[in-house]
């Protein structure tokens, strides 16, 4: 692979001699006078206090306190998935026992809506406490999604990278 260099012609340089001395119009070191005392003064407090009326939410949460969702993607422009916590032992139980008596509906326990209803295959009822959902969607995660990391469904509870790091087992 050749690369190319670009070099620009020199540039002709005057004398120093033919170039007029300018003489500065103040002195080297200016003082500008700030009407705010000294310890409140800072970037932020120098435009005055904040008009209401002008204030920008720029967080990333919506107007009704919900959060924006987003999909992660790496610099290939492959889907990430988000790092969630570890659910406690009890909560992996529980889902354990309720997954002997008929496994749980992933959209109805993590998103929250099925749009099977009562076709959905899948156990509804009460809905798993938030320790519960936790175990639930590490377990959906361990399942490759069909669409892997060109994935671009928002509430996708899929993996969409393996868990495991360098001891994957996913045949992708």
């Amino acid at each position: 692979m050749s690369t190319t260099r670009v070099v620009a012609p020199a540039a002709t340089l005057a004398p120093i001699s033919n170039i007029p001395q300018v003489k500065p119009a103040v002195s080297p070191v200016s003082f500008i006078s700030v009407a705010h005392p000294a310890p409140a003064s800072s970037w932020a407090t120098i435009g005055g206090p904040p008009n209401p009326a002008q204030q920008i939410n720029i967080s990333p949460s919506l107007k009704n306190g919900a959060i924006r969702k987003a999909i992660l993607l790496n610099i290939n422009d492959q889907r990430l998935d988000p790092k969630i916590g570890r659910p406690d032992a009890i909560a992996w139980a529980r889902l354990n026992n309720r997954i002997k008596e008929q496994k749980v509906c992933n959209k109805y326990h993590l998103l929250g809506k099925c749009s099977n209803g009562n076709s959905c295959g899948y156990a509804h009822g009460d809905r798993l406490d938030v320790k519960e959902q936790l175990a639930l969607r590490q377990k959906a995660r361990e399942r490759v999604c069909p669409f892997g990391s060109d994935c671009r469904e928002i509430d996708c509870f899929f993996g969409h990278q393996c868990p495991r790091d360098s001891a994957c087992i996913w045949d992708i």
